[in-house]
């Protein structure tokens, strides 16, 4: 592996809509995207609350998720200026936890009640939306898929980058989608895992995770073809580690000790010591935020209570399969513009055995040279990207 691989474009859809300049906009006012649920009513749950997309689907043979992977993709080609030429030989490495799970909810429900139709079937399949984004741009090289949970969209935007080192494609797009549906919720609800007031990571009130919704879209592209073409970096991705637990189906490692080695790894990699800014994963689970900060501590020891970090998902929701993309695409805006946001507008009681410096009140007006983003799945599945001005 030789030469670097640089972040071009970024695309979003999220519960503020499209595009990452009005997530971007909100998450900097601290405002929630959570609210209660109209696209489906989660009736007898403990929670009925969620994050969801305002952007339904108005495109042909297009499930939910796959049309917000297009459009989230489209954004971040537009911002990469790549033309429809330079995708032929591009990849797609996409991340998704439950694909058109959705769109089969409502087709069964019509099977049960009439004979209808079971093409729509064909939705479910976890590589759906990647197949999309290749029919949509045309693209001929990879089309991979990766679903290892909630850390699947960064599993995928790990491989792309080490597609182009390993110079099988000079340019991808990288990311990841989901959308919510009745099953998931109603799982996540049984496992007693949210919040019925909304997440509240690394509080001492925290009680459960909030779901969302939403796509995150990055083009990386090699240093060469970068230079070649004189193209804007917006930043450079300088490592990705996927490591596992190898504990429990559910539950993360009490120590942290697999997202401590991944950490421990993509520092290495990148050759640093330290980092500026963390994305955190933090889904404001008793059990996940604990065993993510012991997991943080035990990389960077006490420099990691100094290290300013942010909760994107107190404002997002959970975006599953979709979480690593577009908390990647904010890392970026994080270094873009020189500005971490904060996770909580309003003073709140922290978890006294996390001794984290999370920015509340007013954004933190920095220079941020590097940012490390985590993601963490059931299973055991742990990911840590850096990503460098």
């Amino acid at each position: 592996m030789k030469g670097r691989v640089a972040v071009t474009g970024i695309g979003a859809v999220s519960c503020f809509g499209k595009g990452v300049k009005p997530l971007w906009e909100a998450v900097l006012e601290g405002k929630s995207g959570i609210k209660k649920l109209k696209r489906f009513f989660p009736k007898g749950h403990r929670t009925d609350t969620g994050a969801e997309v305002p952007l339904d689907k108005n495109r042909c043979f297009l499930t939910l998720a796959s049309f917000w992977s297009v459009v989230s993709a489209e954004e971040a080609f537009h911002c990469a200026q790549v033309e429809s030429k330079d995708l032929l030989k591009a990849g797609v490495f996409w991340g998704c936890s439950s694909g058109g799970m959705r769109e089969v909810e409502q087709v069964y429900k019509k099977v049960l009640k009439s004979k209808t139709s079971l093409k729509p079937f064909s939705y479910q399949m976890y590589n759906s939306a990647a197949d999309s984004l290749a029919r949509h741009f045309s693209i001929e090289g990879p089309v991979v898929t990766y679903s290892t949970a909630c850390t699947s969209s960064a599993q995928a935007i790990i491989e792309a980058r080490n597609a182009i080192l390993e110079g099988e494609i000079e340019i991808a797009i990288a990311g990841g989608v989901d959308s919510l549906c009745e099953l998931t919720y109603a799982g996540f609800n049984s496992l007693r895992a949210v919040d019925p007031d909304g997440c509240k990571p690394f509080t001492g009130l925290r009680n459960g995770m909030s779901l969302g919704e939403g796509a995150g879209a990055l083009v990386l592209e090699s240093e060469e073809r970068v230079e070649i073409f004189n193209k804007k970096v917006l930043a450079w991705v300088t490592a990705g580690v996927s490591t596992s637990d190898g504990y429990h189906v559910t539950a993360p490692h009490p120590q942290g000790e697999g997202i401590r080695n991944a950490i421990s790894k993509a520092l290495e990699m990148s050759g640093r010591e330290t980092i500026d800014h963390i994305n955190l994963h933090a889904t404001g689970t008793k059990l996940n935020d604990i065993s993510e900060w012991r997991g943080i501590y035990g990389s960077l020891g006490d420099s990691a209570k100094e290290i300013p970090l942010f909760a994107p998902k107190v404002y997002i929701g959970h975006l599953l399969g979709g979480a690593g993309g577009i908390e990647s695409v904010l890392a970026v805006k994080t270094i873009t513009d020189s500005i971490i946001p904060p996770t909580y507008i309003d003073s709140v009681p922290l978890d006294p055995e996390i001794e984290g410096k999370l920015v509340i009140g007013e954004p933190l007006v920095e220079e941020v040279e590097s940012v490390l983003v985590i993601n963490l799945a059931f299973g055991g599945s742990n990911t840590a990207i850096v990503f460098e001005r």
